[in-house]
């Protein structure tokens, strides 16, 4: 009997809205044995995960959903197996906390020359004081009466060619991998084709020291192109990886495992972090 993985979800630590145990209810009432917590820039909730896992029965991957560039491009690195005390991954939490706390107020100032009359105070309520992110900023929109739904937030007003977008700060990918990999993790590119450009799922793999691909995603089976993507992974010999990106309510449309992995290729993910916590680990 196959084994499953998913190794794509969110709480309200970043842009979801279920607490660490909220999730681990809701991955308990599935097939899966194994899943791994990914919030943006943000490991807070993985040492209350592990602490519950035994409880539920479950495998908890530590794992985070790192924010970088390639050019004018928005890439999202996936970290597994990672140290989450590593000093170096501690730090660019704190780091980017702090940035992204400081393009929340950036986007509540921009919405308030519009006449978008929201506070910062409100966005850091509805984020429970966790990282934030644009949902929360597009919830405060929501919630202040100035859209009729979530998404028209986006389109209105923060999505990246609206009006009060503010960039994130660029980081190149390859810098995102270095540092999975000095906290003993592994590095997959998440959602490839939410890119636009598989050009760089050549050059990360050749010379930016990919380990995987997330193949298995909500996107890729909605746009009909996981195979292709398997495809890819295969030919750039990296592990496909899978995962549902599940928000809680705020992704009404998804359950946890909807999108999800055979527990063989985390299983590889695995054995290529263990070698790479021996090698950072081993005596000069």
């Amino acid at each position: 009997m196959d084994e499953y993985a998913d190794l794509h979800l969110h709480t309200e630590h970043s842009d979801g809205d279920a607490s660490v145990e909220e999730l681990l209810q809701e991955a308990r009432k599935t097939d899966l044995i194994a899943i791994a917590i990914t919030d943006h820039d943000c490991m807070d909730g993985i040492p209350e995960a592990l602490k519950l896992s035994g409880k539920y029965n479950l495998q908890v991957i530590p794992g985070i959903e790192m924010s970088s560039y390639y050019g004018k491009i928005d890439v999202h690195v996936l970290g597994y197996f990672i140290d989450h005390e590593h000093p170096e991954i501690v730090d660019y939490c704190h780091e980017f906390r702090e940035i992204r706390n400081r393009r929340g107020m950036k986007m509540v100032e921009k919405l308030n020359n519009m006449g978008v009359s929201i506070t910062f105070d409100h966005v850091l309520e509805i984020a429970n004081n966790g990282v934030i992110g644009r949902p929360h900023v597009a919830q405060a929109i929501l919630q202040n009466g100035f859209v009729q739904n979530f998404q028209a937030a986006f389109s209105k007003y923060i999505g990246s060619d609206a009006p009060a977008y503010v960039l994130k700060k660029k980081i190149a990918p390859e810098t995102s991998i270095d540092l999975i990999h000095r906290a003993g993790g592994v590095a997959v590119l998440a959602h490839p084709v939410t890119m636009g450009n598989d050009g760089i799922i050549s050059y990360l793999a050749s010379r930016g020291g990919l380990d995987g691909l997330e193949v298995y995603h909500t996107r890729h089976r909605q746009l009909g192109c996981e195979a292709y993507y398997r495809g890819l992974a295969d030919k750039y010999g990296l592990i496909p990886t899978g995962g549902s990106d599940w928000h809680g309510s705020r992704t009404p449309y998804l359950r946890i495992g909807s999108s999800r992995v055979r527990m063989e290729h985390v299983r590889k993910l695995a054995e290529i972090a263990s070698g790479r916590r021996s090698q950072v680990s081993a005596p000069l």
